[in-house]
This record gives structure tokens, C-alpha cells and sequence, in this order.
């Protein structure tokens, strides 16, 4: 009964603060939102016949949703709408497919108790947890390290394991966690990597006066870098199968993987799953196999699957391309430069859209691709966008929340401004032939008038349907 009565209360001034939040801020002309132009570079008028929809609310019961219209004559819209019960978007997102990473990351296990070896390994006999796999490097520090001490010791990793201790796992909405264990032997039998001559790890083991073990640790750096292969990759996901390839570009001071373990050598990699009647996927680990050989001189940067397709991206010397393949048939469909760098470099960022694909190079380069009526793709623009990181706006905590919009000859791209809760602006960026030609920040009326009553605060919800952009036909408004 006491408990029913501290939870009506703390209801009862949650509401309260919401109530007086839609009172200040409903007083202060809930319908009439605008938003004061700030440019970063360029001139807004590159931005005319655009709309710019943002979306903001307030702890999830009131909602403004604005248009902007530029043009000669800006203008904007907003529809205001209200809820007594809290309507929380749902992010909708791609399933990444397939994640494989090693054991030997930095890792820290901790007992307020102690426990013993014998413990520790009854504890982990089954599965296929960091805890297990990692119990050789385990015993060897807790056998090095007295009692009541702390040490830390540098272990040449080859004298523990023969091949890469790897985790894998999968994104495919529903997945059965036994079938997913189940297939866990097959494909770590074929993804064997033996493990590099010179690749060392920090283990360290804290000890009680009695001998029990208070803590382990393994830092997998040496010396400020990592120094065992590269474990890291790119999947995509086709109806059928996961699509997999290793990242070696070496971008991190790694080595190489060895692929000589691994049936077929370097290249891509298919595993097939099915969905049942409820939509859970079984992983098919046993048919795992490549196909589609790569050249291992060449830096994989990543893996997309649109349209049917696979888009695989690399960098051969200066030259960054992407590959159009047919998933079925394994066959090269088109291949096409989309820029020339001199380092090697990875995307930051891709979105498909309107059968056009934007992808974004961590040194600031942009390129636009438009896939034509023949299914052949072919790049329609190209820019360098790293003046904005000179600007006044915190451009390297942009996001991935954008969304982009082609009219022929113009790119825009609008984003929501990340960083503390309560923003309400957005950055809008307009790209041509001649590279960026526009960038600018709008700042909301209602985030900064709005006030913050209770803990509430009025701010986009920073997912990419919350701000969108188009282009509209002359003369019209949406």
C-alpha cells in the first residue's frame, strides 16, 4: 500500500511538471516555431526550392513538426499535436549481418569475494564466453602472481594459442542464441587465423593475503598499439545469407591476417541462414564458403548490400572504387573509380537513396553515385567538405542521422545538430559540380525560448526520420 502511494506520487509531480511545461511553452505560441539562419559558408540561396522537415518534442507528449521552405520568400509550418500516453519513435535501422572480433580486446573480470582457479574454470566449462576462451592467459598470471600482490605481465601470445580466439555473432532481427552457439565450432573451424609471431598482450591478476583472485585483466595493445592481426570487418545482409569480408587495410598498425587456414583464401564470404514462419534466423554454419576472391594488396573499406547487389569498396594505390556483384552467380557486374586519395582512407558514412548512393571518405571527401535505368552506376559529383571542420559548428560530432536529396545538380544533406539534449537546430549543407556551395545552421525559436520545468526539455529526437529534406517542384509546396 505504501509503495502504491510514493509511485501515485511521483506520477502525480511527473505530471505536474509536464503540465506546466505545456503551459509556459503553449503560452509562447506553440504554432508558430521559426528559425534564424546562421551560415557557415557560401550563401543560402543555393538552398532555394528546398523543404527541410524537422521534428522535435517534449518528453515525448508534445510534438511540433516544422517545414521549413527556402526560397526567395522563407517561410515555415508547424503542425503541433498532443499526447496524454508517451509515444516513443522507433528507430528503424538495417541488420549489420554478421560480427566477427577477437577475444583479446581489453577485457577486466572482477570477484568481491576471490574465487580460485578451479573455480573460475567450473564456472566457464561450457560455452563460448571471453571468460573461457580466455582461462590459458588466466592461469599463467594467477600462477606468476603471489598472494596479496598485483602484477602485470607480458605474455607472447603464440605460447597460448595456435589460431585467433574469435567471437562471432550475428544482426538478424530474431536469431536463436542455441543455434547461434551451435554453429560457433563450424565457423571458428573455418575462420582460423594463426596468430602473429610478434603479437603480445598485458595480463594482469590482483590477489587476496589467501591466495584468492581478486581480479583479472588483459589489455591486448603493446606499447601504445596493436599489434596482432586485424580482426575487423564489413557484412551485409541479403535475404538468404550474411556477406562477409576482413578489413585489411591496416589503417590501425596491424598486420595482414593470415589467410592461409581459411578455405579459398581472402576474399568475400557467404553464409547462409533461414527464417522460419515467426521470422527467427538459423545461421547454416557448415555452408559457410567463399566466393568471391579478392586481391590482398588491395585495402577493403566496406560492404553494402542494395538493390539486390552487393557494393563492395576498396582502394587500390590511390584509386578508391566500388564493385557492383551478382549474389548469385558471384560475378563482377561493374566496377568504377570514385575518387583518387594518396593515403588510404575508410568511409565514415553511406546512405542509398532515390537509386542514388552518397558516400563519405574520413578525410572529408564526398562522392555522389547515380545508378541509371540499366542498373549501371556512375559518379555525378564529388566534393571535399572539409572547410566545415574550420567552422564554428562541432562537425566531428556529426552522426549518421542524415538525410540527402538529388535534383540533378544539386546535393543537399540536413542533419540534426548532436551534442546536449535539447537541441532543436539543424545543419543544412548544399554540394554541386563545384563542390560545397552552401552550409548553414538553423537555430530554433522553440529550443531556445522553450523552458526546462521538472527535468523535461524540448529537443529532435535525432533519429533520421526526425529531420528530413526534399526538393520541390518550381512553384510548389508540399
Amino acid at each position: 500500500m505504501k509503495k502504491n502511494f510514493v509511485f501515485a506520487i511521483v506520477l502525480a509531480a511527473a505530471a505536474a511538471a509536464l503540465v506546466v511545461c505545456a503551459h509556459r511553452v503553449l503560452s509562447a505560441d506553440a504554432f508558430s516555431v521559426g528559425f534564424s539562419e546562421r551560415t557557415l559558408w557560401g550563401d543560402v540561396s543555393a538552398a532555394e526550392g528546398l523543404t527541410v522537415t524537422d521534428k522535435v518534442n517534449c518528453d515525448h507528449h508534445l510534438f511540433w513538426d516544422t517545414r521549413v521552405y527556402l526560397g526567395e520568400e522563407p517561410s515555415e509550418k508547424t503542425e503541433f499535436s498532443f499526447s496524454v500516453s508517451r509515444i516513443n519513435n522507433v528507430n528503424k535501422r538495417d541488420h549489420r549481418g554478421m560480427y566477427i572480433y577477437p577475444f583479446l580486446n581489453s577485457y577486466h573480470m572482477g570477484f568481491s569475494n576471490g574465487v580460485t582457479m578451479e573455480e573460475l574454470i567450473e564456472q566457464n566449462k561450457y560455452g563460448w564466453s571471453e571468460e573461457r576462451t580466455l582461462l590459458p592467459l588466466w592461469k599463467a598470471a594467477a600462477a606468476d602472481t603471489p598472494a596479496g600482490q598485483k602484477k602485470t605481465f607480458l605474455y607472447r601470445l603464440r605460447d597460448y594459442y595456435e589460431y585467433y580466439p574469435i567471437q562471432i555473432w550475428f544482426d538478424l532481427g530474431k536469431i536463436d542464441g542455441s543455434d547461434e552457439e551451435k554453429n560457433m565450432p563450424a565457423l571458428q573451424k573455418f575462420f582460423r587465423f594463426p596468430v602473429n609471431e610478434e603479437h603480445m598482450v598485458y595480463v594482469t591478476a590482483e590477489k587476496n593475503n589467501d591466495g584468492s583472485i581478486m581480479s583479472l585483466e588483459v589489455e591486448g595493445s603493446y606499447k601504445g598499439r596493436a599489434c596482432g592481426a586485424q580482426l575487423s570487418g564489413f557484412s551485409a545482409v541479403t535475404p538468404d545469407a550474411c556477406w562477409y569480408v576482413f578489413d585489411n587495410s591496416g589503417a590501425d598498425g596491424t598486420v595482414p591476417l593470415d589467410m592461409g587456414m581459411v578455405p579459398g583464401g581472402f576474399g568475400i564470404y557467404r553464409i547462409p541462414y533461414t527464417l522460419d514462419q515467426n521470422g527467427t534466423a538459423f545461421v547454416e554454419g557448415e555452408g559457410t564458403r567463399m566466393v568471391y576472391s579478392l586481391n590482398e594488396g588491395d585495402a577493403v573499406l566496406g560492404l553494402a548490400a542494395n538493390e539486390g547487389k552487393l557494393i563492395l569498396f576498396t582502394q587500390s594505390g590511390e584509386a578508391v572504387r566500388m564493385s557492383v556483384i551478382d549474389p548469385e552467380s558471384f560475378s563482377l557486374l561493374q566496377t568504377l573509380e570514385l575518387l583518387r586519395e594518396p593515403q588510404v582512407t575508410y568511409i565514415s558514412n553511406r546512405v542509398f537513396f532515390d537509386d542514388c548512393l552518397v558516400v563519405e571518405f574520413s578525410n572529408g571527401r564526398l562522392a555522389l553515385t547515380r545508378r541509371g535505368g540499366d542498373g549501371v552506376w556512375s559518379v555525378v559529383l564529388t566534393a571535399d567538405t572539409s572547410v566545415l571542420y574550420d567552422t564554428d559548428y562541432g562537425v566531428t560530432g556529426r552522426g549518421i542521422s542524415r538525410s540527402w536529396a538529388w535534383d540533378g545538380s544539386r546535393l543537399a544533406c540536413v542533419e540534426p545538430v548532436w551534442g546536449s539534449v535539447g537541441s532543436t537546430d539543424f545543419v543544412l549543407t548544399i554540394y554541386d559540380a563545384s563542390g560545397l556551395r552552401y552550409a548553414g545552421v538553423f537555430e530554433s525559436t522553440l529550443g531556445r525560448d522553450a523552458p526546462r520545468e521538472g527535468g523535461l526539455s524540448i529537443y529532435n529526437g535525432q533519429a533520421p526520420e526526425d529531420c528530413t529534406v526534399a526538393w520541390r517542384d518550381a512553384g510548389t509546396e508540399e
